[in-house]
Formats: C-alpha cells, structure tokens, sequence
C-alpha cells in the first residue's frame, strides 16, 4: 500500500507554521534517503489560503506539522514551497506526449 500524501491549509502571512517549516527542512533534508524528492508544495486557493502537500518522502515532516493524510493533488496549480524545483516533475511527471508551456 502506497503511503499516503498529508495536507493542510495555511492563510497567508501566518508566519508559524510557515517560519517553522523552513526551519525544520533541512534537518529533514539531511536525514532523506532521497533529498531531491523531499519538498512541500502549495496551491492557492484563493482568498488569502494556501493549502500545503507533503508527498511521502516528506510524510515525517507532514506529521509534525499536523498535516492530515489527503489524496495526492492535481498537477494543476501546484507549485514548490519548499525544495528542489526538480521534486515538481518528480512527483507530478508530465503525461508522455505532453509539451511544455
């Protein structure tokens, strides 16, 4: 069984958990197995919230931050809060035949 993905939603500026997060990252970073896939992505959702996903690399992370077990997201929208930029196309690979924007 797949582990799962952890969310949770955040208002702009709520500068804890955020300040944490960023504190705590690399630490998580340096204890990874595979650091380049560790990272936190956000959607806006409009309105000031943002919801935050951890994908199971980063589930250790998710749990000490509250994020609850969620569905792995859409690629639609999704951009990197934190980590490599190159975790985007780890975790959410273009369809094959796909072109790039």
């Amino acid at each position: 069984m797949p582990r799962p993905w952890h969310c949770m939603s955040i208002v702009a500026g709520w500068r804890d958990p955020t300040d944490r997060l960023f504190e705590a990252f690399p630490f998580a970073r340096a204890s990874s197995p595979n650091a380049r896939e560790l990272a936190v992505f956000f959607r806006d959702e409009g309105g000031g919230l943002y919801t935050l996903f951890f994908p199971p690399s980063a589930e250790t992370l998710a749990r000490t931050f509250g994020a609850a077990p969620c569905d792995k997201p859409d690629a639609d929208d999704i951009g990197v809060s934190i980590g490599d930029p190159v975790s985007l196309r780890s975790w959410f690979p273009k369809p094959s035949g796909a072109r790039a924007a």
